[in-house]
Order: C-alpha cells, then sequence, then structure tokens
C-alpha cells in the first residue's frame, strides 16, 4: 500500500466526548509535499499525526490514504509503513522491547538489542 496522498474530510476529535480538540479538519496533501501545522500547544497539531497513526480514531470524518479510509487499514500494515515521531515520549505498560517494536512481532530481539548498542544504549539496557 504506497500512500501517494493524505487527506482529512471533516475530521473532529474530542478526547472526553465534549471538548473537541479538532472541529470539522479538512485538507489534501498530494505526494511529495509537506505540510506544516503551527500553533499554541493544545491547538491539535499532534493529534492530527496521531489520527494518521491510529492512536486515535476521528469522533466524525474520514482521514484517507491514497483515497482509502484508514480505519480499513491493518494496524500492522499501517505502522509498518507510516512514521510518527512524537515530540512527546509514548510509554506503554509493556516491556521495553514491546515499546521500541511497538508490538511488532516481526522484529526481532536481536535487531533490537544490536541497535541500543548502537547508539550507546546498551548499558541502560542492562540496568
Amino acid at each position: 500500500m504506497p500512500v501517494v496522498s493524505v487527506e482529512f474530510r471533516g475530521v473532529t476529535l474530542c478526547y472526553d466526548g465534549k471538548k473537541k480538540a479538532l472541529d470539522c479538519v479538512s485538507f489534501h496533501l498530494e505526494k511529495g509535499k509537506s505540510l506544516g501545522l503551527v500553533g499554541e500547544t493544545g491547538s491539535g497539531k499532534s493529534s492530527i499525526a496521531r489520527l494518521i497513526f491510529r492512536f486515535y480514531e476521528a469522533n466524525q470524518g474520514e482521514v484517507l490514504l491514497s483515497g482509502n479510509p484508514v480505519r480499513s487499514v491493518p494496524l500492522e500494515e499501517l505502522r509498518s509503513r507510516v512514521v510518527f515521531a512524537s515530540q512527546e515520549a509514548e510509554i506503554f505498560e509493556a516491556s521495553v522491547f514491546e515499546n521500541i517494536t511497538l508490538f511488532n512481532a516481526r522484529v526481532r530481539r536481536e535487531r533490537v538489542r544490536a541497535e541500543l548498542e548502537r547508539v550507546g544504549l546498551g548499558e541502560w539496557l542492562e540496568g
């Protein structure tokens, strides 16, 4: 599933069912184009990325990848093809291995250990 475009059609997101983090957001981003999001803390910038990655589901509207609803893409396939780099640490109640691999069973422990060693975190892992 090569992604050629990202589109939001009237997307609304409410965290608590009441206060809207996003209200009827629409845009179309073609392959090879960039989108800069600027705004105050809490204005919904990170929420847009999290909706694409399916950390959240929209309350209303649709998020589309290459014209297909993001909800129709299996999570494992989506997360193997879309990169998400948050400004905040996302730590799950799981092992270090599971947090690093985002629960992808195809990633081997040896590979994770080797990469942690490569970036200087081998001692940290052993601790």
